[in-house]
């Protein structure tokens, strides 16, 4: 469509401005110049065949370049009319310029169905078009033309069978083709699948489903494809000639067994399962003979036989034992007969009605308060253990008596002191053994000892306590004394009245009671000039007789101790006191050793002890030692 409203007749000043503009409004005209040289040009480019000589295209020479060869529209020629010899044709067309073209559409047909074909002056068009069409390919369908091209959409050979295998062939189309894949049937009791001439076929489940078991119904349950083997009641046989009206049993043939029973235990009774046969053989189980008399019941060749007594002896003195066959033990009851009742405590045990009673019991008081007596049942022999019971010492003067390792000791009266404020002196309290009463003591003893008993005094080895009496027969030195120190005629001794043994042996104690001294720990009174570990308040006297030696390896020792486990020695010395300080008396000697203040506690001790040493095998026969009259004096008051 032009944009110019309409065209308008132009005079030029020349014969070339003039066509320059000329061609310029053609442009928008869609009209035909005729050029200089008498060509028939066409300025808005429709006619494509029209071209220039010297090879411009002729929109250009509008712009001036028109040349003045001759043209012709589709081919170059040479004018048929003449020579331009003016610059322009004298015929506008040329004859020869549209005899060199097409003249009709059927001229134009290009045989592409998609395009429009038509001739315009001379011209042929094809001009692509949208009409139907055929590709001449079966696999298309709905075929149209596009851009000059026959093309159609691809047809879906696909038929939704799996058992077939789709394909297209351009001649002939979709083929779809049997094959032999694998399948699903749909059907839950069926078996490997397979597609078989295009349909898809499962094997039976019925047959796997069978377990062999004639007992059972064997099927495929359609729902779930499982196996479903059902128990029946069916006549069957078992295969056992030893059985009789087999029948299916809960899933098993099960007969009646055959009664080949000959009620004999000592044969083992069996059925042969191919013949029927019954079977009785001998075997050696254990029986039971009918006798109770006998111990091992066994078969022997079919039979029960017994062997071995059984043992009735029921360990009951009081019982006459015996066997029946029928009952087996018998045990007939004893009265008035002597038996054991099992307690080595009891005398004189007998029967009654088969029991066997005790007899009269062992008798085990050994007649000391101090001990606890019993009697051993399986030994019979008597048990005296000591106790820790209350008792009664004997001695007045000693206090809370009580029993310590079998013997009653009561802990000493310390009556204590009776100052004087006259004479600013103090006097000792003693405790009188008449009485028990504490009196004022004219010796200034606080505590007296004395050998009239033998109530709280430990001895060991040889030592004794008793009546004084002289010795004989040694080869050493003096005898013993006949008599005392204190004049109460008695007093403790090595051997009283004898000679000590001249076989070398460790330290033989005479061990005092215990006294209660914890109340002179405080004195202040001390003599630090001579002695400064004792307390000069407290001084332990005693009298002794010794007829020992000292070469001959006797030894004497004075020990004390506060609490009747650490001793330490009486003597200013620390080492055993040797014979020579104590030997060859004539005559009771008084001697007097500081109390040491360690040793003033509530259980105060002292101790006298002698040994003897082997010294080349001389040991001579002496009478040993005598002590008398012991007691602890004050020396002065304390605070």
């Amino acid at each position: 469509m032009s944009v110019f409203p309409r065209c308008v007749a132009v005079s030029c000043p020349t014969q070339w401005s003039c066509l320059a503009l000329v061609a310029l409004l053609a442009v928008g005209c869609g009209n035909t110049v005729t050029s200089a040289d008498g060509d028939v040009v066409d300025l808005d480019g429709i006619n494509l065949n029209d071209i220039d000589l010297d090879g411009v295209d002729v929109d250009q020479d509008t712009l001036g370049k028109l040349d003045t060869k001759s043209d012709t529209l589709g081919a170059d020629a040479k004018d048929t009319e003449g020579t331009d010899a003016a610059g322009s044709d004298t015929t506008s067309p040329d004859t020869a310029d549209i005899a060199a073209g097409c003249t009709s559409t059927a001229a134009c047909d290009d045989k592409n169905p998609c395009t429009s074909d038509s001739c315009e002056l001379g011209v042929c068009k094809n001009v692509a078009n949208s009409l139907e069409c055929n590709d001449n390919n079966a696999c298309t369908s709905n075929d149209l033309c596009a851009s000059g091209t026959c093309a159609g959409t691809p047809i879906n050979c696909d038929d939704g069978n799996i058992c077939t295998t789709d394909s297209c062939n351009k001649t002939a189309g979709c083929v779809n083709l049997a094959n032999a894949a694998t399948c699903d049937d749909g059907i839950a009791c069926t078996l490997a699948d397979t597609c078989t001439a295009t349909l898809c076929v499962g094997v039976p489940n019925d047959a796997t489903c069978s377990d062999g078991n004639a007992c059972t119904d064997d099927s495929c349950d359609v729902a779930s494809g499982k196996c479903v083997n059902t128990n029946n009641t069916a006549e069957c046989t078992d295969k056992n000639a030893c059985t009789t009206g087999d029948v299916c049993t809960d899933g098993a043939c099960i007969g009646t067994a055959e009664d080949c029973n000959d009620d004999n235990v000592c044969t083992t009774d069996s059925c042969e399962t191919n013949s029927g046969d019954c079977a009785h053989v001998a075997n050696t189980l254990a029986c039971n003979d009918g006798n109770a008399c006998t111990l091992v019941d066994t078969c022997v060749e079919t039979a029960c036989t017994g062997t071995g007594a059984p043992n009735c002896d029921d360990q009951n003195a009081c019982t006459a034992d015996s066997c029946t066959a029928a009952t087996g033990c018998v045990h007939e009851k004893l009265g008035d007969t002597a038996c054991s009742d099992g307690n080595a405590c009891t005398i004189g045990d007998f029967c009654t009605d088969g029991v066997c009673m005790a007899g009269e019991p062992t008798t085990c008081n050994d007649g000391n308060l101090c001990t606890d007596d019993s009697c051993n049942p399986d030994t019979g022999a008597c048990v005296n253990l000591a106790n820790t019971a209350t008792c009664d010492d004997g001695d007045p003067c000693t206090l809370g008596d009580a029993c310590t390792q079998t013997v009653c000791e009561g802990v000493p009266n310390t009556c204590g002191q009776l100052p004087d404020a006259a004479t600013s002196t103090c006097s000792a309290l003693i405790c009188d053994y008449t009485d028990g009463i504490c009196k004022l003591s004219t010796s200034g003893a606080v505590w007296g000892g004395t050998f009239a008993t033998q109530a709280g005094w430990k001895l060991q080895g040889e030592w004794q306590v008793g009546m004084a009496a002289a010795s004989t027969d040694q080869t050493f030195g003096n005898p013993d004394p006949s008599g005392d120190a204190d004049g109460d005629k008695y007093l403790a001794g090595t051997v009283i009245g004898g000679n000590i043994s001249n076989s070398p042996h460790d330290w033989y104690y005479l061990t005092s009671p215990v006294v209660d001294l914890s109340s002179y720990a405080t004195s202040a009174y001390l003599d630090y000039t001579t002695e400064w570990a004792y307390d000069h308040s407290l001084v332990f006297e005693f009298n002794w007789f010794a007829n020992m030696s000292g070469v001959a390896g006797q030894y004497m020792t004075l020990e004390f101790s506060g609490d009747g486990k650490t001793w330490v020695s009486a003597v200013t010395r620390t080492d055993d006191v040797a014979s020579e300080g104590w030997s060859y008396a004539n005559q009771f000697f008084q001697q007097s050793e500081f109390v040491p203040k360690s040793v003033l506690t509530k259980h105060f001790q002292f101790r006298f002890g002698y040994k003897i040493v082997d010294v080349g095998g001389i040991v001579p026969v002496v009478s040993g030692m005598s002590l008398d009259a012991p007691q602890i004096m004050i020396g002065s008051c304390w605070d």
